[in-house]
């Protein structure tokens, strides 16, 4: 994974996190599921697995949710991770 695989899963990770609602989330939601689904085998299994826990943070943040704000702190905990096992900051 680089420097541009990393930046391409963060715009997609905050469509859908910003998207208004779930249902505009709905197609984000796919493009970060498949775009993820391509970097396995190509990312150790770990990190794969911190990428999917990623995205079912983001898909729970995503619209208008009551708890939006631990959401949001659970995918940033978990990107903030997975930088430092890349070593990337």
């Amino acid at each position: 994974m680089n420097i541009k695989d990393l930046e391409e899963f963060r715009v997609l990770i905050d469509a859908v996190i910003y998207a208004p609602t779930k249902k505009d989330a709905k197609f984000p939601i796919k493009k970060l599921e498949f775009f993820v689904s391509q970097l396995n085998g190509k990312v150790e299994n770990y990190l794969h697995g911190v990428m999917k826990t990623i995205v079912n943070h983001a898909k729970e943040a995503s619209g208008q949710v009551k708890n939006k704000d631990h959401w949001v702190s659970n995918v940033e905990d978990n990107w903030n991770y997975l930088k430092m096992e890349l070593g990337i900051d």
